[in-house]
């Protein structure tokens, strides 16, 4: 039987843990860490990211490094199950699609394949992991399927996605299409993460900033809440990561995630008071503020979590991925802190 007293994040999740905060971080496994650059010197973002061995040794450095992180998520892409729609991607240094999709056609002679077929590398490397981290949670994760689709259709001329708004605009059917066969994939992929060790998955909607509330539900959230459905039926905690304003959280707190996760741009303590009780909240330190003294990042810290403490209903986060050039010893004041605090 796990020792949820030493499984602060799982214990959390399973509501039996209301004195200390959980934290890990988006992008804790990656391009800040001098270590992860080693390794990156030899081996490109696939092969690190599609070989179980070298994924599960970047997934782990981190925690190797900070010993207050209390979690571990799979060092992976939010691509990675795009394969299993027939879907090829190189990394320079962000996804390059083969074959993105430039027409409706290309959307109706998609053909699913089995996902253990197309990502077994995958769930090969979360079993390693859980393997190393029995005290620590495990973490997989996929996109939603509004916003792989936002990567999977051709941009053109357009930026910041805007392509596939236009898409889905010009062509209702086949985006619908599209939608329910990445909503299909994405639950397979993320049940499969479960049954390989995932204590909990996260669902990542950051393109939920181009939708407005009167878009949101038809064009991404109908497919989140399909689904958390689903992975609920398998009691998988899902935790919803969405860059969007107050009124699509609240939106997506209907769906019944066992955990809200949001950007720098959201009061957490006015978000608690309008979502359900029992929705858990992740987040949200801005990214850029570990760019900030020492002293500084540990007053946010505290400014940040002191009205959660004893309520069992945080995670500590940040508010999106860590950037490149973060410097290590901000990243060591931050989590510290977000121990002492607890």
């Amino acid at each position: 039987m796990t020792n949820l007293k030493n499984h602060i994040l799982k214990s959390t999740l399973e509501g039996t843990n209301k004195t200390d905060i959980p934290v890990w971080l988006m992008r804790q496994a990656g391009r800040y860490l001098p270590e992860y650059r080693e390794l990156k010197e030899k081996y490109s973002f696939n092969q690190l990211s599609e070989n179980p061995e070298l994924a599960a040794t970047v997934t782990l450095q981190p925690l190797q490094r900070y010993k207050e992180l209390d979690a571990a998520i799979l060092f992976a892409d939010i691509m990675s199950p795009s394969k299993a729609l027939g879907f090829s991607f190189e990394f320079n240094p962000g996804p390059v699609l083969e074959n993105p999709i430039k027409s409706p056609e290309d959307i109706f002679k998609i053909n699913i394949k089995d996902i253990k077929e197309t990502n077994q590398y995958i769930f090969d490397a979360l079993k390693i992991i859980r393997s190393e981290i029995p005290h620590k949670a495990l973490l997989g994760f996929a996109a939603s399927p509004w916003t792989l689709a936002c990567y999977l259709i051709h941009q053109g001329i357009y930026k910041q996605h805007l392509g596939t708004k236009i898409f889905a605009a010009k062509f209702p059917e086949a985006f619908e299409n599209l939608c329910e066969k990445i909503t299909e994939i994405t639950i397979n992929y993320l049940i499969e993460c479960s049954n390989s060790g995932a204590d909990a998955v996260q669902i990542f909607d950051t393109w939920a900033s181009l939708l407005s509330v009167n878009e949101y539900e038809n064009l991404s959230g109908k497919w989140i809440k399909k689904i958390v459905t689903k992975l609920k039926e398998k009691n998988i905690p899902v935790i919803i990561y969405a860059q969007s304003d107050i009124n699509i959280l609240k939106i997506i707190s209907e769906y019944q995630p066992r955990v809200l996760s949001v950007d720098w741009k959201i009061n957490l303590l006015e978000l608690s008071k309008i979502i359900p009780n029992d929705i858990l909240l992740q987040g949200n330190i801005d990214p850029t503020s570990l760019f900030k003294a020492s002293e500084d990042i540990k007053k946010l810290v505290r400014d940040t979590y002191t009205p959660f403490l004893q309520s069992g209903r945080i995670i500590a986060n940040l508010g999106h991925g860590i950037l490149p050039q973060t410097p290590t010893e901000a990243v060591q004041s931050l989590l510290s802190e977000i121990k002492n605090l607890s």
